[in-house]
Protein backbone atom coordinates (compact mmCIF):
# COMPACT_ATOMS: atom_id res chain seq x y z
CA UNK A 1 0.00 0.00 0.00
CA UNK A 2 2.85 2.48 0.73
CA UNK A 3 4.06 2.56 -3.00
CA UNK A 4 0.74 2.64 -4.39
CA UNK A 5 -0.05 5.29 -2.35
CA UNK A 6 3.10 7.32 -3.27
CA UNK A 7 2.82 6.57 -7.14
CA UNK A 8 -0.89 7.78 -6.60
CA UNK A 9 0.08 11.07 -5.24
CA UNK A 10 2.86 11.65 -7.28
CA UNK A 11 0.76 10.62 -10.75
CA UNK A 12 -1.67 13.50 -9.33
CA UNK A 13 0.38 16.09 -8.55
CA UNK A 14 -0.36 15.77 -4.86
CA UNK A 15 3.23 15.72 -3.94
CA UNK A 16 7.01 16.19 -5.21
CA UNK A 17 9.37 13.45 -5.18
CA UNK A 18 11.06 14.96 -2.71
CA UNK A 19 8.30 15.15 -0.25
CA UNK A 20 7.83 11.79 -0.73
CA UNK A 21 11.26 10.78 0.17
CA UNK A 22 10.65 12.90 3.20
CA UNK A 23 7.17 11.02 4.14
CA UNK A 24 8.95 7.73 3.99
CA UNK A 25 11.77 8.95 6.29
CA UNK A 26 9.41 9.79 9.04
CA UNK A 27 7.64 6.85 8.36
CA UNK A 28 10.44 4.48 8.92
CA UNK A 29 11.70 6.59 11.97
CA UNK A 30 8.56 6.54 13.99
CA UNK A 31 6.80 3.43 12.48
CA UNK A 32 3.83 5.32 11.22
CA UNK A 33 1.70 4.83 7.89
CA UNK A 34 2.71 6.92 4.54
CA UNK A 35 -0.67 8.53 4.78
CA UNK A 36 0.13 9.82 8.45
CA UNK A 37 3.16 10.52 7.92
CA UNK A 38 2.44 13.01 5.07
CA UNK A 39 -0.31 14.41 6.32
CA UNK A 40 1.39 15.31 9.80
CA UNK A 41 4.23 16.83 7.41
CA UNK A 42 1.58 19.06 6.10
CA UNK A 43 2.23 17.69 2.20
CA UNK A 44 -1.01 16.68 2.05
CA UNK A 45 -4.35 17.19 3.76
CA UNK A 46 -6.85 14.60 5.53
CA UNK A 47 -9.35 14.67 2.79
CA UNK A 48 -7.05 14.05 0.37
CA UNK A 49 -5.55 10.70 2.10
CA UNK A 50 -9.58 10.16 2.44
CA UNK A 51 -10.13 10.21 -1.64
CA UNK A 52 -7.18 8.05 -2.21
CA UNK A 53 -8.71 5.63 0.38
CA UNK A 54 -12.28 5.57 -0.95
CA UNK A 55 -11.11 4.64 -4.17
CA UNK A 56 -8.57 1.74 -3.22
CA UNK A 57 -11.52 0.71 -0.92
CA UNK A 58 -14.02 1.27 -3.62
CA UNK A 59 -16.64 2.89 -1.00
CA UNK A 60 -17.32 6.33 -0.19
CA UNK A 61 -15.31 8.70 2.23
CA UNK A 62 -16.48 9.91 5.86
CA UNK A 63 -15.22 13.01 6.06
CA UNK A 64 -14.18 14.83 9.74
CA UNK A 65 -17.55 16.83 9.44
CA UNK A 66 -19.41 13.26 9.34
CA UNK A 67 -17.90 12.50 12.99
CA UNK A 68 -18.02 15.42 14.48
CA UNK A 69 -21.82 15.75 15.81
CA UNK A 70 -22.83 12.37 16.16
CA UNK A 71 -26.89 11.98 17.95
CA UNK A 72 -26.49 9.62 21.58
CA UNK A 73 -28.57 7.57 19.91
CA UNK A 74 -26.80 6.42 17.26
CA UNK A 75 -23.60 5.80 18.95
CA UNK A 76 -25.24 4.15 21.54
CA UNK A 77 -26.17 1.39 18.72
CA UNK A 78 -22.61 0.06 18.70
CA UNK A 79 -20.99 -0.71 22.13
CA UNK A 80 -17.82 0.58 23.15
CA UNK A 81 -15.78 -2.93 23.22
CA UNK A 82 -16.99 -3.34 18.93
CA UNK A 83 -15.68 0.35 18.40
CA UNK A 84 -12.62 -0.11 19.78
CA UNK A 85 -12.01 -3.37 18.25
CA UNK A 86 -12.49 -2.63 14.83
CA UNK A 87 -11.94 1.06 14.44
CA UNK A 88 -15.99 2.01 13.99
CA UNK A 89 -17.75 4.66 14.60
CA UNK A 90 -21.44 4.69 13.70
CA UNK A 91 -22.32 8.15 12.06
CA UNK A 92 -26.34 7.95 10.75
CA UNK A 93 -29.19 5.78 10.56
CA UNK A 94 -31.22 6.60 7.84
CA UNK A 95 -33.89 4.49 6.26
CA UNK A 96 -33.31 1.42 8.28
CA UNK A 97 -29.57 1.38 7.44
CA UNK A 98 -26.93 1.99 9.70
CA UNK A 99 -24.08 4.38 8.35
CA UNK A 100 -20.91 3.51 9.55
CA UNK A 101 -17.16 4.57 9.28
CA UNK A 102 -14.43 2.26 9.46
CA UNK A 103 -10.99 2.06 9.03
CA UNK A 104 -11.33 -1.18 6.73
CA UNK A 105 -14.68 -1.35 5.09
CA UNK A 106 -14.10 -5.04 3.45
CA UNK A 107 -13.64 -6.37 6.96
CA UNK A 108 -16.99 -9.11 6.50
CA UNK A 109 -16.27 -9.80 10.34
CA UNK A 110 -16.99 -6.56 11.61
CA UNK A 111 -19.70 -6.20 8.90
CA UNK A 112 -21.66 -8.96 9.91
CA UNK A 113 -20.93 -8.71 13.62
CA UNK A 114 -22.21 -5.21 13.59
CA UNK A 115 -25.18 -6.20 11.57
CA UNK A 116 -26.13 -8.78 14.04
CA UNK A 117 -26.19 -6.99 16.93
CA UNK A 118 -28.22 -3.73 15.59
CA UNK A 119 -30.85 -5.94 13.45
CA UNK A 120 -29.97 -3.21 10.66
CA UNK A 121 -27.98 -3.61 7.36
CA UNK A 122 -24.60 -1.85 7.08
CA UNK A 123 -23.75 1.15 4.87
CA UNK A 124 -19.78 1.33 4.89
CA UNK A 125 -17.70 4.36 4.75
CA UNK A 126 -13.71 4.52 4.82
CA UNK A 127 -12.63 7.18 7.41
CA UNK A 128 -8.60 8.03 8.19
CA UNK A 129 -6.98 6.53 11.21
CA UNK A 130 -5.91 9.42 13.25
CA UNK A 131 -10.20 10.66 12.38
CA UNK A 132 -11.41 7.89 13.54
CA UNK A 133 -9.03 7.42 16.91
CA UNK A 134 -10.32 11.22 18.11
CA UNK A 135 -14.06 10.16 17.60
CA UNK A 136 -13.88 6.34 19.88
CA UNK A 137 -11.84 8.23 22.14
CA UNK A 138 -14.53 11.40 22.26
CA UNK A 139 -17.77 9.74 22.06
CA UNK A 140 -17.00 6.27 23.86
CA UNK A 141 -15.11 8.27 26.87
CA UNK A 142 -11.63 5.03 26.24
CA UNK A 143 -8.42 5.80 25.42
CA UNK A 144 -6.64 3.79 22.82
CA UNK A 145 -3.25 5.03 23.80
CA UNK A 146 -0.38 3.26 21.34
CA UNK A 147 -1.61 0.06 21.50
CA UNK A 148 -4.75 1.45 19.18
CA UNK A 149 -1.81 2.82 16.41
CA UNK A 150 -0.23 -0.21 14.14
CA UNK A 151 3.11 0.44 14.44
CA UNK A 152 5.18 -1.00 11.86
CA UNK A 153 9.39 -1.58 12.95
CA UNK A 154 11.29 0.69 10.52
CA UNK A 155 14.71 -0.81 9.03
CA UNK A 156 17.09 -1.84 11.43
CA UNK A 157 19.85 0.83 12.11
CA UNK A 158 22.91 0.49 10.60
CA UNK A 159 25.15 2.40 12.81
CA UNK A 160 23.60 0.81 15.95
CA UNK A 161 24.10 -2.65 14.03
CA UNK A 162 28.10 -2.63 14.23
CA UNK A 163 28.12 -1.13 17.71
CA UNK A 164 28.81 -4.13 19.86
CA UNK A 165 27.14 -4.62 23.44
CA UNK A 166 28.25 -2.78 26.25
CA UNK A 167 29.01 -5.03 29.16
CA UNK A 168 27.72 -3.97 32.48
CA UNK A 169 30.27 -4.05 35.46
CA UNK A 170 27.74 -6.63 36.97
CA UNK A 171 28.29 -8.94 33.48
CA UNK A 172 31.80 -9.22 34.40
CA UNK A 173 33.37 -12.86 32.66
CA UNK A 174 33.08 -15.43 36.04
CA UNK A 175 36.34 -17.17 36.29
CA UNK A 176 37.00 -20.28 35.30
CA UNK A 177 37.23 -23.49 37.67
CA UNK A 178 40.77 -24.85 38.81
CA UNK A 179 41.23 -28.10 40.22
CA UNK A 180 44.54 -28.83 43.45
CA UNK A 181 46.58 -28.25 40.99
CA UNK A 182 46.24 -25.12 39.79
CA UNK A 183 45.18 -25.61 36.30
CA UNK A 184 41.53 -25.03 35.00
CA UNK A 185 39.41 -27.80 34.69
CA UNK A 186 38.21 -27.84 30.95
CA UNK A 187 41.91 -27.00 29.60
CA UNK A 188 42.74 -28.32 26.76
CA UNK A 189 45.20 -31.16 27.04
CA UNK A 190 47.92 -29.40 24.45
CA UNK A 191 47.76 -26.43 26.64
CA UNK A 192 48.40 -27.98 29.88
CA UNK A 193 52.25 -27.71 29.02
CA UNK A 194 51.56 -23.78 28.49
CA UNK A 195 52.44 -22.00 31.86
CA UNK A 196 49.17 -20.58 33.46
CA UNK A 197 48.23 -17.54 34.82
CA UNK A 198 45.23 -16.24 36.60
CA UNK A 199 42.40 -14.54 35.60
CA UNK A 200 43.02 -11.74 38.15
CA UNK A 201 45.97 -11.13 36.48
CA UNK A 202 48.14 -12.59 39.30
CA UNK A 203 51.03 -15.05 39.54
CA UNK A 204 50.58 -18.58 38.52
CA UNK A 205 49.66 -21.16 41.37
CA UNK A 206 52.71 -23.26 42.88
CA UNK A 207 52.91 -26.34 40.99
CA UNK A 208 54.65 -29.49 42.45
CA UNK A 209 58.09 -30.93 41.46
CA UNK A 210 58.28 -34.25 39.42
CA UNK A 211 58.66 -37.24 41.14
CA UNK A 212 57.61 -40.74 41.04
CA UNK A 213 54.12 -41.57 39.14
CA UNK A 214 50.95 -42.19 41.18
CA UNK A 215 50.05 -45.89 41.23
CA UNK A 216 46.72 -46.23 39.00
CA UNK A 217 44.63 -48.31 41.20
CA UNK A 218 44.36 -48.80 44.83
CA UNK A 219 45.53 -52.24 44.28
CA UNK A 220 48.84 -51.00 42.70
CA UNK A 221 49.06 -49.17 45.77
CA UNK A 222 48.94 -51.60 48.10
CA UNK A 223 51.36 -53.68 46.38
CA UNK A 224 53.72 -51.09 46.18
CA UNK A 225 53.57 -50.39 49.89
CA UNK A 226 54.03 -54.45 51.01
CA UNK A 227 57.00 -54.35 48.50
CA UNK A 228 58.36 -51.39 50.61
CA UNK A 229 57.32 -53.14 54.20
CA UNK A 230 59.75 -56.28 53.08
CA UNK A 231 62.20 -54.32 51.96
CA UNK A 232 62.21 -52.22 55.38
CA UNK A 233 62.57 -55.48 57.15
CA UNK A 234 64.83 -57.69 55.59
CA UNK A 235 67.28 -55.46 53.29
CA UNK A 236 69.46 -58.19 52.28
CA UNK A 237 66.33 -60.65 50.50
CA UNK A 238 64.60 -57.54 49.23
CA UNK A 239 67.48 -56.46 46.91
CA UNK A 240 68.61 -59.47 43.97
CA UNK A 241 72.46 -60.36 44.35
CA UNK A 242 74.59 -58.76 41.66
CA UNK A 243 77.87 -59.71 40.23
CA UNK A 244 80.04 -58.63 42.97
CA UNK A 245 77.43 -60.29 45.86
CA UNK A 246 77.57 -63.58 46.87
CA UNK A 247 74.19 -65.49 47.29
CA UNK A 248 73.48 -66.56 50.68
CA UNK A 249 74.80 -69.90 52.08
CA UNK A 250 72.54 -72.56 53.01
CA UNK A 251 71.88 -73.89 56.72
CA UNK A 252 74.40 -76.39 57.69
CA UNK A 253 73.51 -79.76 59.00
CA UNK A 254 74.05 -83.03 57.19
CA UNK A 255 77.30 -82.33 54.72
CA UNK A 256 76.33 -85.69 52.69
CA UNK A 257 74.62 -84.85 49.45
CA UNK A 258 71.02 -84.90 49.11
CA UNK A 259 71.78 -87.68 45.86
CA UNK A 260 72.82 -89.73 48.42
CA UNK A 261 70.31 -90.28 51.09
CA UNK A 262 67.84 -90.29 48.54
CA UNK A 263 69.33 -93.39 46.61
CA UNK A 264 68.08 -97.14 47.88
CA UNK A 265 70.89 -99.45 49.71
CA UNK A 266 72.25 -101.26 47.11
Amino acid sequence: MTAKLGDWLLARGKITEEQLQRGLQDKAFFGERLGNSLVKLGFIDEDTLGEYLAEIARTRYAPARRLESVPPEVIASVPARLAAKYWIVPIVIEGRRLHLAMRDPKDLIALDEIAFLTGLPIEPYVATEFRLIRAIERYYKISLGTKAIPVTPGPPDPVRSKIAPVVQPSQKPSEPEVGLDGLPLNADPQDLDQPFLSPSGGAPPPTLEPGEPLPRSLDAWREGDRESSVAGRDPVLATEPGPDRQAPRPPTGSTRPLAAVAAPPG
